[in-house]
């Protein structure tokens, strides 16, 4: 029984050891920021509902990126909370700024992806970026470079980390996101793309619209980003934009039922990516699992002595991935939370497998 358990446990640090050779080895062939010297016009694209506090916060930020042929269109999605007379104020006063409204009642697809269909038929620009509004952008020249990199391809993966903040549910959030962009940015870097995140994201709009992605997934409410990407990416060229001026931060949820909700969402979408995708990340996950778990049966057996021995290994393995993802993400590097993250993580897995058994919630 223990030859058993020590070959589990060495099969899972083994696996976990490829995967994050392939996020270290990945980072290091990321796609180069090219100039382009007459850049398109481009239309950045923010879909809102009852987010008024992040639109009076943020409105001015995103204005600021705009050159004079440049566009910015939020699609107010039935908001309650004020937030049509605000930004019907402001665009009275901003010519580049564009408005469009969809009562509830109005709505052709479910959740977000009613905002985000009107929206993208509405832009008149060829080239679009994508955010939330709870979004902000690091660099004044945020949309320049994401709609540089529009010129090479017609997908490009930005990143968007949330910031870190004092609570524990803050932290985990933060770490989860940056760990989720090292899966998904490693993969479409060595070709193998399956999402992008619809908090910094450019398309083309032709692209989305010819091939009919959004209604691919009508009969779930969530998948606007990452299931419009899995209808559209073998008919796509994808480059990705991990330059630091492309960078958008977001703010992690302060409640453990928020994250909860909003992982939940994702995660019912993942049962419909490619078989690549899913057998990857499912592997990933349950090697991550079997080696917590093997490790936990150590402890209570005379192999307990080893227990250090292999987190210290695992640390070796994992940290300089995280070191250079959370540089170039741009948030602090804390080896002690990561460790501590990689633990809970062995824990946070099994709780939302339990999830792709529900149904998809509503956007809010």
């Amino acid at each position: 029984m223990m030859i058993g358990l020590y070959l589990t446990l060495i099969l899972a640090l083994l696996v976990q050891a490829i995967f994050f050779f392939i996020f270290t080895v990945a980072r290091k062939q990321q796609v180069k920021a090219v100039n382009t010297p007459d850049p398109s016009p481009f239309t950045v694209l923010i879909c809102a509902r009852n987010e008024l506090p992040h639109l009076e916060a943020h409105l001015q930020t995103w204005l600021s990126q705009l050159s004079s042929r440049d566009h910015l269109m939020i699609v107010d999605d039935g908001s309650t909370d004020g937030s049509h007379d605000y930004l019907k104020a402001k665009a009275a006063t901003h010519p580049n700024l564009t408005l469009l409204h969809i009562p509830d009642d109005q709505k052709t697809h479910p959740g977000k992806k009613a905002a985000l269909h009107e929206g993208l038929k509405a832009c008149k620009t060829e080239h679009i970026i994508l955010t939330d509004a709870d979004c902000y952008p690091l660099s004044e020249y945020w949309a320049s470079s994401m709609n540089q990199s529009l010129h090479h391809y017609d997908v490009v993966i930005g990143f968007a980390p949330l910031i870190m903040r004092p609570s524990i549910v803050s932290m985990f959030a933060s770490l989860e996101s940056i760990y989720v962009a090292m899966q998904y940015g490693s993969f479409a870097i060595l070709g193998r793309p399956y999402m992008y995140v619809g908090r910094n994201a450019g398309i083309k709009k032709s692209k989305v619209l010819q091939t009919n992605a959004i209604n691919k997934h009508m009969d779930m409410t969530s998948g606007d980003d990452d299931l419009t990407f899995q209808a559209i990416r073998k008919d796509v060229s994808v480059g990705v934009n991990l330059q630091k001026e492309a960078l958008v931060n977001s703010y992690p949820p302060e409640h453990l039922r928020t994250f909860i909700r909003q992982k939940t969402r994702h995660m019912s979408t993942s049962v419909r990516y490619d078989a690549f995708s899913k057998i990857a990340l499912a592997v990933l996950a349950a090697s991550h699992i079997l080696f917590y778990f093997c490790l936990g049966l150590m402890l209570f057996s005379e192999a307990a002595i080893w227990v250090p021995s292999m987190l210290t290994l695992r640390a070796i393995i994992i940290l300089p991935a995280w070191h250079r993802w959370s540089s170039d993400l741009l948030i602090p590097f804390r080896w002690g939370k990561i460790l501590i993250f990689d633990l809970l993580l062995s824990i946070y897995y099994p709780v939302m497998m339990t999830t792709l058994f529900k149904k998809s919630i509503r956007w809010t």
